[in-house]
């Protein structure tokens, strides 16, 4: 995937300067109740992606994954899920409360199946946008660097300075609590960058964020939690 992005076709200087107006715009619609605001994530990430690298590059980062990629899949949920009980037994020490609960997962049961239905499909397809809205910052910070502080620093500082902007994004979920949007939601993110490049595809990420989330989503609205 790093390949793809280094050898993609050198983007406009505007664009650099317009991709972070469409982020901004897309995280605004995706974390407030506009219309179809579940598909500004993905609709914006995908503008900035295709803006950037051209159409050929974006669709390539969606490329099937290879074999084997079960396992780091599973690897990015079981650290994603450790790093968020780590971080609820660390939050006291560091004089945080108890980590707020993300105010969507009171609203997720339905009364009717079909309900529940389109609630899992709007969700999934909001999940995926995390994951290019992500892709959309972290592939041209590292398209940047790279060439200046060499591949596998210029990957660590797009992974960190993309999560932290993700985590940022949840500040109306968790009510500006920085500590669990920096650190619970930021770092909890990095295994699914992780995905990424061990599957060599974005796919690798969305499964494993999907069913990460899912894994919380369903049992709520089951009423098992």
């Amino acid at each position: 995937m790093l390949n793809r992005i280094e050898q993609a076709p050198m983007p406009y200087k505007w664009t650099f300067i317009v991709a972070p107006f469409i982020i901004a715009l897309g995280m605004y619609g995706g974390t407030n109740p506009v219309p179809l605001s579940w598909l500004a994530l993905l609709a914006a990430g995908s503008a900035v992606l295709v803006l950037m690298f051209g159409k050929e590059t974006f669709l390539s980062f969606f490329k099937k994954m290879k074999k084997g990629s079960w396992k780091p899949i599973f690897v990015a949920i079981v650290l994603g899920y450790l790093v968020s009980i780590v971080a609820s037994a660390v939050g006291p020490l560091l004089g945080q409360g108890a980590l707020q609960e993300n105010g969507i997962i009171n609203s997720l049961a339905q009364p009717t199946l079909w309900g529940n239905i389109v609630t899992l499909t709007t969700l999934g397809i909001s999940l995926i946008g995390e994951e290019v809205i992500t892709a959309s910052i972290a592939f041209p910070v590292y398209y940047l660097l790279v060439k200046k502080i060499g591949r596998k620093q210029a990957w660590i500082w797009a992974a960190l300075i993309s999560a932290a902007l993700f985590g940022m994004m949840h500040f109306n979920a968790y009510n500006g609590n920085w500590y669990q949007m920096l650190i619970v939601i930021g770092v909890g993110r990095l295994p699914f960058t992780y995905a990424w490049t061990k599957t060599d595809s974005l796919w690798g990420g969305i499964i494993a964020h999907v069913v990460y989330d899912f894994l919380i989503f369903i049992p709520v609205m089951m009423g098992v939690l």
